[in-house]
C-alpha cells in the first residue's frame, strides 16, 4: 500500500528550497507520527526539501522505517531553484537531519533532473517515480511525503487540488495501474 502526505505547514510567504516548517507545522508533524500507527510503514521517501523532510522524518525515526530522499518529489514548478538548491546541502546539515551526503542528489531511478521541465515532462517523472516504488516494494507500506502538485498528479487531479498540509491518503490504484 502506498500512502502520500503533504508537507506540513510552511510560511505563505516562503516556498523555497530550504523554508523550515512553522510553529503549527512542525507541531503537526509529530501529531502525524499517531496518525500512522495502524499503517505499519516501512518505507518513508521523501522530497528534499527541508519542509517535507522536517513533516516526515519524525514518522520514520519513531517507526524506524527506512528514509530516502527522492529527487524526483521535488514541485513542478521547482526545477530549476531545485537543481542549484541541493549542491548546498554542507555536511554538517547532512549530520543534522542524520542523511547521508550520498544521497542528497539521489534518484533510486531516474538520474537526470531537467530543468527546463515541461509538463510532459513532470508527468513522466511521477508516473516513473510511482511504478518503481510499486516494482521495488509490492508487499510493503510505503509513505511518500512531497508537495501539492505531486499528490494531485499522483492521484490523477488538477494540481492545484486544495489538499492540507500534513493530511495523509492512500494512492488512488485506479490512477496508476
Amino acid at each position: 500500500m502506498i500512502y502520500l502526505m503533504r508537507h506540513c505547514e510552511r510560511p505563505e510567504e516562503d516556498s523555497s528550497f530550504f523554508s523550515s516548517l512553522t510553529y503549527v507545522g512542525m507541531s503537526n508533524s509529530v501529531k502525524n507520527v499517531n496518525l500512522v500507527a495502524d499503517l505499519d510503514i516501512q518505507f518513508v521517501y521523501t522530497s528534499p526539501f527541508l519542509r517535507c523532510i522536517q513533516t516526515s522524518l519524525p514518522i520514520a525515526w519513531r517507526y524506524k522505517c527506512v528514509f530516502k530522499q527522492e529527487y524526483s518529489l521535488y514541485e513542478w514548478d521547482h526545477a530549476e531553484n531545485t537543481k542549484h538548491e541541493l549542491n548546498i546541502w554542507s555536511d554538517d546539515m547532512c549530520k543534522y537531519f542524520g542523511i547521508s551526503p550520498i544521497n542528497i542528489l539521489k534518484s533510486y531511478h531516474n538520474p537526470v533532473l531537467i530543468v527546463d521541465e515541461t509538463r510532459n515532462d513532470f508527468n513522466d517523472r511521477i508516473d516513473t517515480f510511482v511504478q518503481y516504488v510499486r516494482q521495488m516494494h509490492p508487499s510493503s507500506n510505503v509513505l511518500i511525503c512531497t508537495h501539492l502538485s505531486c499528490i494531485n498528479k499522483m492521484q490523477g487531479r488538477p494540481l492545484d487540488f486544495a489538499v492540507p498540509p500534513g493530511s495523509i491518503e492512500q494512492l488512488e490504484d485506479a490512477v496508476h495501474q
